[in-house]
């Protein structure tokens, strides 16, 4: 696990910035002056002034942008990477939406200036600029292997297991980083690319049931079949479970409690709520990863391995972990693993309770509720751009094309119009302008309205955390950086960022005397595994004179940054948001402390 982390080892930075204090160097045969005592900055408050904070990167369930990734192929099953925002028609509740965001991605093809510096000078220390370290080589895929042990069984688990194993020695290339996770939230390892831990992590996995189902109970009773009678007050369902109390609770007795309407609806509820608590501990679980996921630099992908569960009553929940994985830009493919499976009732193997009268429709109930709990592995996959690999017993191949990223895919967004904030299910459809019938379409299948709006400074705080963690330079603004560091006695080193803002590409607005433009800048500090170690935000709000103002769109504007850091290489990261147009300007460059 990285030593550093978002609550212990963010670090307070001194930020050497005071009003007209700023390095800015004058133009040649001028030097730099700042206005006398008397001057009218002082009547009307100060040109500039900053707040500090450390870097929030927190979690939003909900946004007024919808995300959703594409997968298009043909007839032979090859992605398509030759179509355009035009060629695509989204519906919402089956009316038509405007795409505001289009792109194609092609996961197996490394991003640009990702593994480097972006051409700002990097200074460190004394080293002379002939020995400056090498480009950092970022780990470029991180795999997350995410076991549902809450509802796996011990066979289907250490099959499972086994597969996973071969597949992390086989597939991991240098660089590559894996995890193993859990539902149960034990037996866990962070990221890495030690095969002995991963093995040793994998070895520890053990099947931990959280909630008593039916097991135990008298009647028998399947998850679905409860929900039935819970949620449905089904007939069918009742009388059955009526039935099996009274040939294997009763055994043909009566009176007998367990045959009574109430008893069995009081069974019913209880089963629902232990199903569904453990349906929330796999989905907080896959949450939280995603989350985890979303802070490092490169390809982000998780096989998720369970025997599928019921999660009739976790429709928002379930959305919630697509929406996440898609905002975090991770591809969850799922492994079904009952492999080819049989239902009990064809099963030699397993003893089946109850009334043999009731087989034919206890059948249909197990079917119903093995092909439901098939679905939601399903539709992680398919709406997040995964692969779902069941109904097969060849888990090395489940692994192989679980773990696998598409070849390509498109991500859309759009901003619902006339959304109305009450929380309601909102079915989506994807089609392309000619109505082709040659490709077929993986993408979501739909999302849940916000119960209330978020305003424009929380979409341009999320602009921001996106692009922190992204390896995309971009230079609306031009960005220039430098970096210095220098080591103490105990062996931390002062690490210096200087960042250069062109002014020159601001958009101010003019009220009465003054320029009106606030800043936006973050510091993020990655180490060579790609985990972010230490970071700072600035909010850097300019009331500027129109004297200043030219002066510095000459000369530009210098900001200085400082932070305590170990010895190792690292990857500088800074990005800059200006609130009048809201351009994001990202720019990199590296360090390497002996």
């Amino acid at each position: 696990m990285n030593p550093y982390s978002l609550g212990e080892g963010v670090k307070r930075i001194a930020l050497l910035f005071v009003l007209f204090a700023l390095p800015v160097t004058a133009p040649a045969g001028q030097t730099g002056s700042t206005p006398a005592a008397s001057s009218p900055a002082q009547n009307n408050g100060p040109e500039i002034t900053t707040q500090e904070s450390q870097p929030s990167f927190s979690i939003r369930y909900q946004h007024n942008e919808v995300i959703l990734r594409v997968v298009v192929r043909d007839r032979k099953g090859q992605a398509v990477t030759n179509l355009h925002q035009e060629d695509f028609r989204v519906f919402d509740h089956g009316k038509l939406q405007t795409i505001t965001h289009f792109s194609l991605e092609a996961p197996g093809v490394p991003a640009a200036g990702a593994g480097g510096p972006a051409g700002g000078a990097a200074v460190s220390g004394n080293v002379p600029a002939a020995t400056a370290p090498a480009p950092i080589n970022l780990p470029t895929r991180y795999v997350g292997i995410f076991f549902d042990d809450i509802h796996l069984a011990f066979g289907d688990l250490s099959q499972t297991r086994a597969a996973a194993d071969k597949y992390l020695n086989s597939n991991l290339k240098p660089g590559d980083r894996a995890g193993i996770f859990t539902s149960s939230g034990q037996s866990q390892l962070a990221f890495t690319d030690d095969r002995a831990k991963l093995h040793d992590a994998l070895m520890r996995i053990v099947p931990r049931p959280i909630a008593g189902g039916s097991a135990h109970e008298c009647p028998t009773l399947a998850p679905y079949q409860a929900w039935e009678i819970d949620d449905h007050q089904d007939p069918t369902a009742l009388s059955i479970a009526e039935s099996d109390a009274l040939y294997q609770c009763c055994a043909g007795n009566t009176p007998c409690m367990q045959e009574d309407a109430n008893y069995i609806e009081n069974l019913s509820r209880r089963i629902v709520e232990s199903s569904d608590l453990e349906s929330q501990y796999v989905f907080q679980g896959l949450e939280r990863l995603c989350r985890v996921m979303g802070t490092f630099v490169g390809q982000r992908s998780i096989v998720m391995v369970s025997p599928g569960f019921l999660a009739v009553n976790q429709t928002f929940q379930l959305e919630q972990v697509i929406d996440q994985a898609l905002r975090q830009n991770v591809v969850i493919g799922t492994l079904d693993a009952r492999g080819l499976y049989t239902a009990s009732f064809y099963d030699a193997s397993t003893e089946v309770s109850g009334n043999p009268a009731n087989f034919a429709q206890k059948q249909q109930l197990e079917d119903l509720y093995q092909s439901l709990s098939g679905d939601v592995l399903g539709s992680i996959a398919g709406e997040t751009g995964g692969t779902w690999f069941h109904n097969k017993n060849d888990f090395n191949e489940g692994f192989r094309r679980a773990g696998g990223l598409p070849e390509a895919y498109y991500v859309l967004a759009f901003a619902p119009e006339d959304l109305k904030t009450d929380g309601r299910f909102h079915p989506l459809k994807v089609t392309l302008a000619d109505n082709s019938d040659h490709f077929s379409l993986q993408t979501r299948k739909g999302y849940f309205a916000p119960n209330k709006l978020e305003d424009a400074a929380t979409v341009a705080k999320e602009e921001m955390e996106q692009m922190v963690f992204s390896e995309d330079e971009t230079q609306p603004i031009p960005l220039e950086l430098r970096t210095q560091f220098f080591k103490g006695a105990t062996g931390d080193a002062r690490l210096v960022v200087v960042t250069h803002v062109d002014v020159s590409h601001l958009r101010f607005r003019k009220a009465n005397d003054r320029n009106l433009e606030t800043l936006t800048l973050v510091t993020a500090i990655f180490d060579r595994a790609g985990s972010f170690v230490t970071g700072e935000q600035k909010q850097i709000d300019l009331r500027l004179l129109d004297s200043t103002l030219t002066r510095l769109v000459q000369n530009g504007m210098s900001i200085k940054s400082e932070s305590s850091v170990k010895p190792g290489t690292y990857l500088v990261r800074e990005v800059v948001q200006e609130s009048e147009t809201g351009q994001i300007a990202a720019r990199n460059s590296q360090v390497e402390i002996p």
